[in-house]
């Protein structure tokens, strides 16, 4: 009897846009529960495309604006026991297991100065905390006092990290290493606060919602033991739609393009020098270089907001204009943002990019407000998609991701087919040409006694194969692109230290544990996936 596939998981959103940097469509998790009575905390937290460790916040001196309990809140700490926490309780756990305090896993070293963590595992489970719910225990985490990142964050990196207790991967690979999701993949586009009164976002471990995207093209990752998130930007332009007939710019212009890292961590795009300075003079910015930020004045937002003004990123697996590339179109709205404590002591109107530092060029989580992204690690490839907003939004189409187990076992059943069949058809096509021969001849003989043809033996409408289209796998293969991705940033494996000591890091792959995932079959809208409330 053929196993069945493990379905997808299908986070549902918070409901709410949180954050100090911005308003981000935010998921549910709860941490810590022991899958019976005893319920974890709940948590809001923001997907993480370049960490392995799920990231809380602890109750921290600093957070006490307008007070403790509503900065907690603002952080996305929800209510524990009927009382509104200040932050993760690892000893509210009874199987927590603590190994120790280290430097917090950056995402992007040349941006992210170190921060330290308190290091655990626990239990985690997609979705708000329930009887009986789905939760997975041994699962790396770390808590956290610092300001940033402001909001709790679920690891989806592939990479292992050593705190003294072996190689540990992301909640992300410890689900598909339980045969709980199809493969090691997920998929996500952080919603739109802007567009039809907030579309929330979306997040799929194992697969992706069909309804969501719209195009996209196939990029390699760099390397064997590099599954970080490389795409070519080869274009940026900036256009307007007003006054009639608008204007366009370039803000690459005599560049070749250049490659930036996806990261959801980071809200910014982190852009090269010439890069920002164009934004700088195209949409009246004006550079605060106390915070490193963009500020937006009144004046300059109304300018902006009249214009029609319209980002437009090129993306591609290469660098060079004409590659295989996908445009991501972000109106103004998308830029719009609006920070406040502990990064600006009042509400301040800021522009979300930032002069990328050390040469390293990275696109954050304002990019995936208008496309999608869906990462394959398994076939060692992602895609970036435009993100759709029909309206109403229609019920999930959620298609799976199946494994490269799946389809070796897919190709092997038709290499076992072929074989079983081969021996048959060679007996079927023997009886056929003896009966056409015994039935020329019997047409030979009628003709010869004047006898009329009659109608032709087995007669009949022959009827073309079609595809199976129950059953999708979303496999990208792709030629690996340009080779100075390989060494672009991030080695399959980081080893977080103690916070006196320099972090190192060691190209050891994750290891890719297979399970029985055939193919899903999918029904359509419904029954195919698992939506964690």
């Amino acid at each position: 009897m053929a196993t069945r596939a493990p379905l997808p998981i299908a986070v549902r959103p918070s409901g709410s846009f949180d954050g100090a940097d911005g308003a981000w469509s935010t998921f549910n998790f709860n941490v810590g529960g022991d899958g019976g009575s005893r319920l974890g905390q709940n948590f809001k937290m923001l997907p993480s495309t370049s960490r392995s460790t799920t990231l809380l916040p602890l109750e921290a001196a600093w957070c006490d604006t307008p007070s403790p309990s509503q900065c907690a809140e603002r952080r996305g700490v929800l209510p524990y026991n009927s009382q509104q926490g200040l932050g993760y309780q690892p000893n509210a756990s009874s199987h927590y297991q603590s190994l120790g305090l280290f430097n917090l896993e950056v995402s992007v070293p040349a941006l992210t100065p170190p921060e330290s963590g308190r290091y655990g595992l626990t239990s985690i489970g997609a979705g708000l905390a329930a009887v009986d719910g789905l939760v997975l225990d041994g699962q790396l985490v770390a808590g956290y006092v610092a300001e940033e990142p402001f909001l709790s964050s679920v690891g989806l990196a592939n990479t292992l990290i050593d705190v003294g207790a072996g190689g540990l991967g992301s909640y992300l690979a410890g689900l598909n290493a339980s045969g709980l999701i199809p493969s090691l993949s997920y998929s996500y586009t952080a919603g739109a606060k802007y567009r039809d009164k907030g579309v929330p976002g979306s997040l799929v471990l194992g697969g992706y919602d069909r309804s969501r995207l719209d195009g996209g093209v196939s990029i390699s990752m760099p390397g064997p033991t590099n599954s970080t998130l490389v795409a070519g930007v080869q274009s940026i332009t900036i256009s307007s739609s007003a006054p009639a007939g608008g204007n366009v710019y370039s803000a690459t212009a005599g560049s070749s393009g250049f490659f930036a890292v996806i990261d959801s961590s980071s809200p910014y795009l982190w852009l090269p020098p010439a890069v920002c300075d164009a934004f700088e003079r195209a949409f009246a910015l004006t550079y605060d270089s106390a915070s490193g930020r963009y500020l937006v004045n009144d004046t300059a937002r109304e300018r902006n907001r009249a214009r029609g003004m319209l980002v437009s990123l090129q993306v591609g697996n290469a660098v060079e204009a004409g590659a295989g590339s996908v445009s991501i179109d972000m109106p103004y709205d998308a830029f719009d943002l609006e920070a406040g404590f502990p990064l600006f002591p009042t509400a301040t109107r800021y522009f979300p990019i930032r002069r990328a530092v050390g040469g390293v060029s990275v696109v954050g989580r304002v990019f995936l407000q208008e496309a999608m992204l869906v990462v394959d690690y398994g076939h060692r490839n992602f895609t970036v998609a435009r993100a759709r907003f029909p309206s109403p939004l229609p019920p999930a189409d959620i298609v799976a991701i199946a494994g490269p187990q799946a389809s070796g076992r897919a190709r092997a059943s038709k290499t076992n087919a072929i074989a079983v069949a081969l021996p048959i058809v060679c007996v079927a096509l023997f009886v056929a040409l003896a009966m056409a021969l015994w039935h020329f001849r019997c047409r030979s003989a009628r003709r010869a006694s004047g006898a009329g043809e009659g109608a032709p033996m087995g007669a009949g409408s022959a009827h073309p194969l079609e595809a199976d289209t129950s059953r999708e796998q979303f496999e990208l293969e792709s030629p690996l692109g340009n080779e100075d991705k390989s060494a672009y940033f991030n080695p399959a494996s980081v080893f977080p230290t103690r916070p006196a000591e320099k972090p190192t890091a060691s190209a050891v792959e994750v290891a890719e544990l297979p399970a029985e995932v055939p193919p899903l079959t999918a029904d359509g809208r419904n029954g195919v996936f698992k939506e964690m409330n």
